[in-house]
């Protein structure tokens, strides 16, 4: 969607040349409430927040879960976010629990994937 690109790029004016990394986010999630499947928003809001001094564990999880909890998205980009997930918490986690956690959600999540696949294939 062209709209979520041009918003891509102004998030990165806000942040780049206005040193708003505020605005950035809000344009970014605002976007997102449009385009709500568009995983590239995703991962601008979770490198946008990554920028932040203070970044904590759990702001890049919610980001990465509010992509994981939608109905609609793509088994494929689930697949590809809980890996990134889970190597986040992996390199940056502070609780072993978190990431056996999420090592458990991406195996769900690539078992579902192969079953739509299959699915597919018995379509045709």
């Amino acid at each position: 969607m062209i709209s979520s690109n041009i918003a891509i790029k102004y998030s990165r004016f806000c942040l780049r040349v206005l040193k708003n990394l505020e605005k950035a986010q809000e344009v970014l999630k605002t976007a997102i409430s449009k385009d709500p499947n568009n995983p590239r928003l995703y991962l601008q809001l979770i490198d946008l927040t990554l920028q932040k001094e203070n970044v904590t564990e759990a702001e890049i999880i919610e980001v990465i879960d509010s992509f994981l909890e939608k109905e609609t998205t793509d088994p494929e980009q689930k697949v590809l976010f809980a890996q990134r997930k889970l190597e986040y918490l992996e390199d940056f986690g502070t609780d072993i629990q978190s990431v056996q956690v999420a090592y458990d959600q991406y195996q769900k999540y690539i078992k579902q994937n192969k079953e739509n696949a299959k699915k597919k294939e018995t379509k045709r």
